[in-house]
């Protein structure tokens, strides 16, 4: 005989989709659109945001993504490069906190 607890699965198992799994993709393509309405680049958030799932494109993506991250944090394109390619969340910070300080503060 199965016990209920058994057939009863918490939600995020019942679904197969890990939350964290969609949370990061989904805050790379907000940043795009955010970084493309509030700075003078002219790109396409939605192609930039496919790029990031073909490989060697990807590293271009996130090239440029760092570069353009430049008018938000008080880094080198190249510092927030090498930090995502070394520990992502460290970029994800720096990014969230600069694009917070410039709504907070608009010029």
């Amino acid at each position: 005989m199965v016990g209920w607890e058994y057939l009863i699965k918490p939600r995020e198992e019942a679904s197969g989709l890990d939350p964290e799994a969609v949370h990061i993709p989904y805050w790379y393509y907000i940043t795009f659109v955010q970084l493309e309405v509030g700075t003078d680049a002219e790109y396409s958030p939605l192609l930039r945001f496919i790029g990031l799932f073909i490989p060697i494109v990807n590293l271009v993506i996130l090239w440029w993504f760092a570069k353009d991250c430049e008018a938000v944090v008080d880094e080198s394109g190249l510092l927030l490069f090498l930090a995502e390619l070394v520990f992502p969340p460290i970029l994800w910070y720096l990014v969230q906190t600069g694009i917070n300080d410039v709504a907070a503060n608009p010029v």
